[in-house]
């Protein structure tokens, strides 16, 4: 078996990419440097179709201007953009783990940053994103005023978001989620909420550091959060670490948990409870493993470009 990577993009519209046309596509091992065929077959040939696209890549995710319609200001240097990018993109934009680059329309390309989608209004052709002021690209993005170059739609915020869904990409009726946020992490499990509706049951447990709580309820109906503080939780001074987080756990019976973390808190709920999906806090750049910045190389010397591997490094969680 010459394939260890389950790719975002595998079989979509955008599948066979430019990796393929490197040769270093993640599934297909001949279009990865293996001359025979030895992938994990998936319902589609990467091969084939690369070869029915006459040797090259399929189209790329679009970038283009669109309108801000809305911009709400919150507390702790937060706001919430409301962009029309019409239906299409918006019925797209309504998975779990979505996101997209935004830059201001006046930056190239270096200024680029990945937003992960909050709400997404398929009727309307509207995405909502809140962003955090933190450094230059997203300080850039809080200066725009009419418009905002989007491109997207990406697939891969959350590492091992399909756990969550049955063979038809909704969430299988009855299943009990549990998901853990710190800060500006509230975003993606909103977006996964609203993606649950009635079907099951998601509780969400978030701690509000360097969050306006008003975020959570203009976007959450009341009762679908509790607080926690993870840093009182996990500060190793009184009791055992993580008491709170294992306690819910296990009166909650939960059989998914999500953590949209930093790596840190990830790692140390990863010590008391199994993971389900996390948050992909590898560095996104290109979003179509190109650049190398996601790039994680294991002890086997394999190199994984985390912004397109979705269903891998199952012992990270």
């Amino acid at each position: 078996m010459n394939c260890f990577y389950d790719c975002i993009d595998c079989g979509s519209e955008f599948c066979p990419c430019e990796l393929a046309e490197g040769g270093e596509c993640l599934v297909c091992s001949r279009l990865s440097g293996n001359g025979s065929c030895n992938c994990d077959w998936k319902g589609i040939c990467v091969y084939n179709e690369f070869v029915n696209a006459g040797f090259r890549a399929k189209k790329r995710r679009p970038e283009f201007e669109a309108d801000i319609v809305k911009r709400d200001e919150y507390e702790s240097d937060t706001f919430v953009l409301v962009i029309n990018v019409g239906r299409s993109l918006a019925q797209k934009a309504s998975l779990p783990g979505s996101y997209v680059f935004l830059k201001h329309p006046d930056d190239d390309s270096f200024y680029n940053i990945p937003i992960s989608v909050m709400k997404a209004d398929t009727e309307e052709g509207l995405i909502y994103l809140a962003i955090k002021v933190s450094g230059v690209k997203s300080r850039r993005i809080s200066e725009c005023d009419k418009k905002v170059v989007v491109r997207g739609i990406y697939r891969n915020g959350i590492i091992g978001v399909s756990s969550l869904f049955g063979i038809r990409g909704r969430v299988e009726p009855g299943r009990n989620i549990m998901i853990v946020t710190k800060g500006i992490g509230i975003a993606p499990a909103i977006l996964i909420k609203e993606w649950a509706g009635a079907r099951s049951n998601v509780d969400i447990y978030a701690d509000l550091h360097k969050l306006d709580p008003k975020i959570i309820s203009d976007y959450l109906p009341e009762g679908n959060v509790r607080y926690i503080e993870l840093a009182k939780d996990f500060s190793h001074r009184d009791g055992k670490p993580g008491e709170t987080i294992a306690r819910v756990y296990s009166k909650g019976n939960y059989d998914r948990v999500v953590v949209l973390t930093s790596d840190y808190y990830i790692e140390e709920i990863k010590k008391i409870i199994d993971i389900s999906a996390c948050a992909n806090n590898f560095h996104l750049c290109c979003g179509e493993g190109i650049c190398g910045a996601c790039g994680f190389t294991d002890a086997k010397g394999r190199c994984y470009k985390m912004c397109k591997c979705s269903e891998i490094l199952t012992s990270m969680m």
